[in-house]
Parts: structure tokens; C-alpha cells; sequence
């Protein structure tokens, strides 16, 4: 995980770096899984303080509350977990279903396909979720300490992420923009 900027900034750096020169390819890994890592449970973290702080309002003008989310590091259990929750409840609205006639049949058909949604969600994310790799950045690194070498204003073309404040990038760039951006 990179703020934009950063990734940008070392992009304009590399090119300038590379420019008239006939070398093989170089990867330059912008990330901080190796300078600065940040977990999910930590995100999560920041994200249940920062919108338990500010909450943003629903479509009806009122205050979305946020929970406190559990985090599951574990593959095997995030779907036993997964997997019970989706079988009971399925189960369940399927009797509610059966024991009401049909009655509530709008009403448990969105809430199925809430669930199906979810289902397919996690399933998507999953890789993301529970990957503990780790990108090495030495190619970048080398980068940093060749532009600054040779004079590259750093306040200007900043990438490294090693000092990078998660809390305060999150709480103060990333979720506000976003809430402006999305609601």
C-alpha cells in the first residue's frame, strides 16, 4: 500500500533518472511492505476511529454509525466462519420464508442477495486479505539516494515511505477525499 503521490513522484524520478540512456529494464517497487508495512487490522483501525469521529450521512441525511469490525488473519477459519454464517442464515430466511407464507418474500430476496453479494465480495478480496509477502524495494532505495545525489529537490519528488505517518495520511488525506469524492 502507496499513497499516489509517492508512486508518481518516483515514476518522474526514474524517467528523468533513465532519460538518453540504453540500459536494461529496472523494476522500481514503490510500496511499504518492507519500510513501513501497515496491516489490515491496523487500517481497519484508523478507518473505525477516523469514521467513528466523522460520520458521513446516508442518503436520508442521517449519521452512518460504524462498528468495530472483528479481523480473521487465518485463511482456514475467515472461511469456516464465512461459511457457517452463510449457511445459517440462508437457512434461516429460508424458514422465516416458509413460516410466513411467503409473507416477507421482498424483504428475505434482498437480504439473499445482500448475503450472495457479500459472499462474492470476500471471495474476491480474500488474496489481498490474507497476503504476507513482502516487496523489497532496493531498486527504489538506489533510486532515492541517486536523485538526491544529484540534487533532486526531495520536498518536491518525495517517495520514500519509510517515514510515512499511516494514521495521519489516513485520517487526514486519504478518507476525507474519499468521503468528498464518493458521498
Amino acid at each position: 500500500m502507496i499513497p499516489a503521490d509517492l508512486v508518481v513522484n518516483a515514476m518522474i524520478v526514474a524517467m528523468a533518472a533513465h532519460a538518453n540512456k540504453s540500459s536494461p529494464v529496472t523494476i522500481y517497487h514503490v510500496g511499504s511492505s518492507f519500510r513501513n508495512p501497515i496491516t489490515l487490522k491496523d487500517l481497519i483501525d484508523i478507518a473505525f476511529q477516523y469514521f467513528r469521529k466523522n460520520p458521513w450521512n446516508n442518503k436520508e441525511g442521517k449519521p452512518v454509525k460504524v462498528r468495530k469490525v472483528i479481523v480473521i488473519n487465518n485463511l482456514f477459519i475467515f472461511r469456516m466462519v464465512l461459511a457457517i454464517l452463510f449457511f445459517v442464515v440462508v437457512k434461516a430466511i429460508k424458514l422465516l420464508d416458509v413460516a410466513t407464507f411467503h409473507r416477507f418474500q421482498g424483504a428475505i430476496d434482498e437480504l439473499h442477495k445482500k448475503l450472495t453479494t457479500t459472499k462474492k465480495l470476500t471471495e474476491l478480496y480474500q488474496p489481498f486479505m490474507f497476503f504476507k509477502n513482502i516487496f523489497v524495494d532496493q531498486n527504489t532505495e538506489e533510486l532515492r539516494l541517486a536523485a538526491r545525489k544529484n540534487g533532486v529537490d526531495e520536498n518536491v519528488f518525495y517517495f520514500d515511505p519509510k517515514h510515512l505517518d499511516w494514521e495521519d495520511y489516513f485520517s487526514n488525506i486519504h478518507f476525507p477525499t474519499v468521503v468528498k469524492t464518493l458521498f
